[in-house]
Protein backbone atom coordinates (compact mmCIF):
# COMPACT_ATOMS: atom_id res chain seq x y z
CA UNK A 1 0.00 0.00 0.00
CA UNK A 2 0.82 3.72 -0.76
CA UNK A 3 1.57 5.39 2.43
CA UNK A 4 -1.65 3.59 4.48
CA UNK A 5 -3.90 3.82 1.18
CA UNK A 6 -3.37 3.22 -2.72
CA UNK A 7 -3.00 -0.09 -2.79
CA UNK A 8 0.02 -1.75 -4.43
CA UNK A 9 -0.47 -4.43 -6.50
CA UNK A 10 -3.75 -3.54 -7.83
CA UNK A 11 -5.48 -1.73 -10.89
CA UNK A 12 -6.34 2.31 -10.27
CA UNK A 13 -8.37 3.92 -12.95
CA UNK A 14 -7.65 7.99 -13.46
CA UNK A 15 -10.32 9.82 -15.42
CA UNK A 16 -10.00 13.21 -16.37
CA UNK A 17 -13.00 15.25 -16.01
CA UNK A 18 -12.54 17.39 -19.47
CA UNK A 19 -10.11 16.23 -22.56
CA UNK A 20 -8.04 19.85 -21.21
CA UNK A 21 -7.54 17.79 -18.33
CA UNK A 22 -5.39 15.48 -19.57
CA UNK A 23 -2.44 17.00 -17.85
CA UNK A 24 -3.32 17.03 -14.79
CA UNK A 25 -4.06 13.66 -14.99
CA UNK A 26 -0.77 12.58 -16.40
CA UNK A 27 0.65 14.57 -13.44
CA UNK A 28 -1.21 13.34 -11.31
CA UNK A 29 -0.65 9.80 -11.93
CA UNK A 30 3.25 10.52 -12.21
CA UNK A 31 2.95 11.93 -8.31
CA UNK A 32 1.59 8.56 -6.94
CA UNK A 33 4.19 6.74 -9.69
CA UNK A 34 6.95 8.48 -8.28
CA UNK A 35 5.91 7.37 -4.41
CA UNK A 36 5.57 3.71 -5.73
CA UNK A 37 9.08 3.79 -7.13
CA UNK A 38 10.10 5.21 -3.92
CA UNK A 39 9.00 1.43 -2.14
CA UNK A 40 9.66 -0.86 -4.97
CA UNK A 41 12.61 -1.56 -7.01
CA UNK A 42 12.05 -1.30 -11.03
CA UNK A 43 11.21 0.49 -14.02
CA UNK A 44 8.11 2.43 -14.86
CA UNK A 45 6.35 1.37 -17.68
CA UNK A 46 4.54 4.22 -19.56
CA UNK A 47 2.41 2.86 -22.56
CA UNK A 48 0.52 5.18 -24.92
CA UNK A 49 -0.95 5.63 -28.43
CA UNK A 50 1.41 7.46 -31.13
CA UNK A 51 -1.62 9.04 -32.35
CA UNK A 52 -1.82 11.37 -29.23
CA UNK A 53 1.06 13.19 -30.27
CA UNK A 54 3.50 15.77 -28.23
CA UNK A 55 0.90 17.22 -26.58
CA UNK A 56 -0.34 14.56 -24.76
CA UNK A 57 1.21 12.10 -23.13
CA UNK A 58 5.15 12.10 -23.75
CA UNK A 59 7.64 12.69 -21.31
CA UNK A 60 10.44 15.25 -21.02
CA UNK A 61 13.64 13.67 -18.64
CA UNK A 62 13.68 16.74 -17.04
CA UNK A 63 10.27 17.31 -16.00
CA UNK A 64 10.22 13.27 -14.45
CA UNK A 65 13.07 14.34 -12.47
CA UNK A 66 11.13 17.16 -11.02
CA UNK A 67 8.49 14.86 -9.43
CA UNK A 68 11.58 12.56 -8.37
CA UNK A 69 11.56 9.64 -10.87
CA UNK A 70 15.01 8.54 -12.33
CA UNK A 71 14.42 9.22 -16.06
CA UNK A 72 16.79 5.79 -16.72
CA UNK A 73 13.76 4.00 -14.64
CA UNK A 74 11.78 4.20 -17.23
CA UNK A 75 10.00 2.66 -19.91
CA UNK A 76 7.90 3.84 -22.74
CA UNK A 77 6.01 2.37 -25.43
CA UNK A 78 3.95 3.43 -28.35
CA UNK A 79 1.41 1.42 -30.51
CA UNK A 80 -1.11 1.84 -33.13
CA UNK A 81 -4.13 0.03 -32.00
CA UNK A 82 -5.60 0.17 -28.10
CA UNK A 83 -5.43 -3.79 -28.33
CA UNK A 84 -1.94 -3.67 -28.60
CA UNK A 85 -1.70 -1.02 -26.02
CA UNK A 86 -3.82 -3.31 -23.56
CA UNK A 87 -1.72 -6.43 -24.13
CA UNK A 88 1.54 -4.49 -23.70
CA UNK A 89 0.22 -3.34 -19.90
CA UNK A 90 -0.64 -6.93 -18.97
CA UNK A 91 2.61 -8.21 -20.67
CA UNK A 92 4.46 -5.98 -18.54
CA UNK A 93 2.22 -6.18 -15.64
CA UNK A 94 3.06 -10.10 -15.66
CA UNK A 95 6.94 -8.99 -15.71
CA UNK A 96 8.31 -9.22 -11.83
CA UNK A 97 11.10 -6.89 -12.37
CA UNK A 98 8.56 -3.96 -13.06
CA UNK A 99 7.49 -1.28 -9.48
CA UNK A 100 4.95 0.67 -11.93
CA UNK A 101 2.56 0.56 -15.39
CA UNK A 102 0.98 3.45 -16.59
CA UNK A 103 -1.32 3.16 -19.80
CA UNK A 104 -2.83 6.30 -21.62
CA UNK A 105 -6.20 4.63 -23.13
CA UNK A 106 -7.40 6.48 -26.34
CA UNK A 107 -10.66 8.79 -25.61
CA UNK A 108 -13.31 6.91 -28.16
CA UNK A 109 -12.12 3.59 -27.90
CA UNK A 110 -13.95 0.99 -26.27
CA UNK A 111 -11.75 -2.12 -26.31
CA UNK A 112 -11.35 -1.44 -22.63
CA UNK A 113 -13.83 -3.49 -20.98
CA UNK A 114 -14.46 -4.98 -17.54
CA UNK A 115 -12.81 -8.46 -19.05
CA UNK A 116 -9.74 -6.33 -20.35
CA UNK A 117 -9.59 -4.39 -16.51
CA UNK A 118 -9.98 -7.65 -15.10
CA UNK A 119 -6.68 -9.50 -16.88
CA UNK A 120 -5.03 -6.54 -15.94
CA UNK A 121 -6.04 -6.66 -12.05
CA UNK A 122 -4.77 -10.19 -12.10
CA UNK A 123 -1.58 -9.80 -13.37
CA UNK A 124 -0.70 -6.22 -11.17
CA UNK A 125 -2.20 -8.54 -8.42
CA UNK A 126 0.21 -11.89 -9.52
CA UNK A 127 3.56 -9.92 -9.34
CA UNK A 128 2.64 -6.72 -7.20
CA UNK A 129 2.94 -4.16 -9.82
CA UNK A 130 0.44 -1.55 -9.49
CA UNK A 131 -1.01 -0.39 -12.66
CA UNK A 132 -2.82 2.91 -13.33
CA UNK A 133 -4.68 3.62 -16.15
CA UNK A 134 -5.75 6.92 -17.59
CA UNK A 135 -8.95 7.25 -19.65
CA UNK A 136 -11.68 9.86 -20.60
CA UNK A 137 -15.04 9.59 -19.17
CA UNK A 138 -16.88 7.29 -21.93
CA UNK A 139 -14.14 4.60 -21.34
CA UNK A 140 -15.06 4.31 -17.80
CA UNK A 141 -18.44 4.31 -17.78
CA UNK A 142 -18.84 0.43 -16.90
CA UNK A 143 -18.30 -1.85 -14.05
CA UNK A 144 -14.32 -2.84 -14.01
CA UNK A 145 -11.80 -4.61 -11.74
CA UNK A 146 -10.11 -1.77 -10.96
CA UNK A 147 -9.57 -1.16 -7.14
CA UNK A 148 -10.19 2.69 -7.17
CA UNK A 149 -11.45 5.02 -9.87
CA UNK A 150 -10.11 9.15 -9.25
CA UNK A 151 -11.66 11.48 -11.20
CA UNK A 152 -8.99 14.39 -11.36
CA UNK A 153 -10.05 18.13 -12.95
CA UNK A 154 -7.55 21.15 -13.07
CA UNK A 155 -8.13 23.91 -11.16
CA UNK A 156 -6.66 27.71 -11.23
CA UNK A 157 -3.65 28.21 -9.09
CA UNK A 158 -4.13 30.65 -6.07
CA UNK A 159 -2.05 33.77 -6.74
CA UNK A 160 0.96 34.14 -4.48
CA UNK A 161 1.89 38.38 -4.40
CA UNK A 162 5.26 39.19 -4.45
CA UNK A 163 7.09 42.10 -2.85
CA UNK A 164 8.11 44.74 -5.89
CA UNK A 165 5.59 43.11 -8.51
CA UNK A 166 2.40 44.79 -9.80
CA UNK A 167 0.39 41.22 -10.70
CA UNK A 168 0.53 38.30 -8.46
CA UNK A 169 2.54 35.10 -9.62
CA UNK A 170 1.21 31.96 -10.61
Amino acid sequence: DLAGGLAGGALHELQRARPADIGAAAGFALGLAARLLARRPGPLLWGGSAARGWREGRLYPVGLAAFGIDPDRLIQVEVKKTADLLWSLEEALDHPSLAVVVGLLPESDRLYDFTASRRLAMRAARHGATALLLGAAPVFDMATAASTRWSIAATASRPVPYAGQAVPGL
